[in-house]
């Protein structure tokens, strides 16, 4: 369908409260026309068929939506639509479900069929879609629809019987495609296809009398996470160890822990910019080591929220080291992490590992235990480095997939980057939950190590909020408007 205004201002506001609620933990939405979210929520679905490619199915009265094949000559495709109400842009998307039922009192045609789900990248009119133009409005070219590779697949299941569940589970695919919708407008739209040439099912669609059958989606999401360190108004105290501090910021809970070291948050504000491209929007204050203890590591640890996939979500950090001795000795360490909370077991880690800028896995069985990749060989002294690291959980062929950039150049585009590691395959086995966020300093002294700007979220852009700066022979009007027209709203 073409949205309405009403509806795209609805879900603008769900998801601008989303965003200021975001400080709890994982969230579940739940999508079926007059139930959930609301009663007076809607969704969208039809039928095209490929015998009759010029009609809208859309009238029929049967409540219902057929998927599958007559005969090898007469297909039926299904269209739905969700929108994503609640869920903020680039939220990390941990599942998604969608569960439909067949039709009470006509089954469909033969004993067997399998139905694949696709990501439609149509704004389709139900009552004007057809086979020969799906989307209703010609934005389609392709006859039948323009798909690619499902994002899941039902389980075999006996198209015939009738009022049975069909639930179609979580994948990365399917995962992936939600956090793509939620980025790109929030509306999320799917097409059905049947494998067997011969069967077809009937679904109870958004209008069946039975809210209870109608189509179900169920996503599980965390909203952006966004720790910048701010001093003042509420957030953090400066110059005061971190520890008992609890700032209330998108994502986190609970107070600052840690050991015998202490951190401090500082007024002094990193800054990114790549000149005269990118600069990375900060918020003023950062994090520094205070009172070390050369002898033993330390560490502070905060509760992150749980990040349990498959599916994607990027981290992006600042870091600087500013040794005034032992500069990049063997046995320097500083480096931030994402682990299992309490564990030492699994965790991701970037910064200094033995006076080399690397990427460290850790994880269970032994043999992965303190894996590094070298990313720089040594590091720069007082210089800030911009990580984002992309962890993809459960890819076909190994576990996880890891790749990390440092100082990308384009903070508009993933692609336009060269990473440091590339599609990193190692499995993480059981650190499947990522929740805690952890410092670590050794052999540094006071104020030689600062991290500033930690955000994690489930796209690209909603880890590198950025803006361009102004160019300063503009006019003063001028230039504000550019900049204005320029900025990047913070994801």
């Amino acid at each position: 369908m073409n949205r309405d205004w009403t509806r795209q201002i609805r879900w603008t506001l769900a998801a601008s409260l989303a965003l200021a609620a975001s400080g709890a933990h994982a969230a579940t939405f739940t999508y079926q026309e007059g139930v959930s979210p609301s009663g007076a929520y809607t969704a969208d679905s039809t039928t095209i068929r490929s015998d009759i490619a010029t009609t809208p199915q859309d009238d029929d009265p049967d409540d219902e939506n057929i998927i599958g094949h007559v005969d090898a000559a007469r297909e039926l495709r299904g269209l739905f639509e969700f929108d994503l109400d609640g869920i903020a842009p680039g939220s990390i998307i941990n599942s998604a479900q969608l569960d439909m039922v067949t039709r009470a009192g006509q089954g469909g045609q033969g004993s067997s069929l399998t139905v694949d789900l696709y990501r439609y990248d149509y704004d389709f009119i139900e009552n004007l879609s057809t086979w020969n133009d799906p989307a209703g409005d010609g934005s389609d070219p392709t006859a039948g629809g323009t798909i690619t590779t499902p994002v899941i697949s039902s389980t075999n299941f006996n198209p015939s019987t009738t009022s049975l569940p069909v639930t179609f589970g979580s994948t990365g695919a399917f995962t992936n495609a939600v956090t793509t919708a939620a980025a790109n407008g929030g509306s999320l739209r799917l097409m059905a296809t049947g494998q067997q040439t011969t069967s077809f099912v009937r679904f109870a669609d958004e209008t069946a009398a039975d809210t209870s059958v109608r189509p179900k989606l169920t996503v599980d999401a965390v909203a952006p996470i966004y720790e910048p360190f701010a001093i003042g108004g509420g957030q953090y105290t400066a110059n005061t160890d971190v520890r008992t501090q609890n700032p209330p910021n998108a994502g986190f809970t609970g107070p600052w822990a840690g050991s015998s070291a202490i951190y401090q948050p500082i007024a002094d504000d990193m800054s990114y910019q790549i000149a005269p491209n990118h600069e990375l929007i900060t918020s003023g204050g950062s994090l520094q080591i205070d009172i070390p203890n050369n002898s033993s590591g330390r560490e502070v640890t905060r509760p992150v929220t749980d990040i349990s996939t498959p599916g994607t979500f990027y981290v992006s950090m600042l870091m600087r080291i500013n040794a005034t001795s032992n500069v990049t000795t063997s046995d320097d360490l500083a480096f931030t992490s994402l682990r299992s909370a309490g564990s030492n077991t699994n965790a991701i880690s970037w910064g200094v590992f033995n006076g080399d800028l690397a990427l460290r896995m850790r994880s269970t069985p032994p043999e992965y235990d303190y894996t590094l990749y070298e990313l720089e060989s040594g590091y720069q002294n007082d210089h800030t480095y911009l990580f984002v690291l992309k962890i993809e959980k459960n890819v076909s062929g190994f576990d996880d997939r890891i790749t990390v950039w440092v100082d990308p150049t384009m903070l508009g585009s993933e692609y336009a980057n060269t990473a440091a590691v590339s599609e990193l395959g190692r499995p993480l086995y059981d650190a499947t939950i990522l929740d805690e966020f952890r410092v670590y300093t050794d052999n540094f002294e006071a104020g030689e190590f600062q991290i500033d700007e930690l955000r994690i979220g489930g796209t690209w852009d909603s880890v590198l909020a950025y803006t361009i700066p102004t160019p300063t022979a503009l006019p003063a009007g001028l230039a504000l408007l550019a900049g204005c027209l320029l900025r990047r709203r913070r994801a």
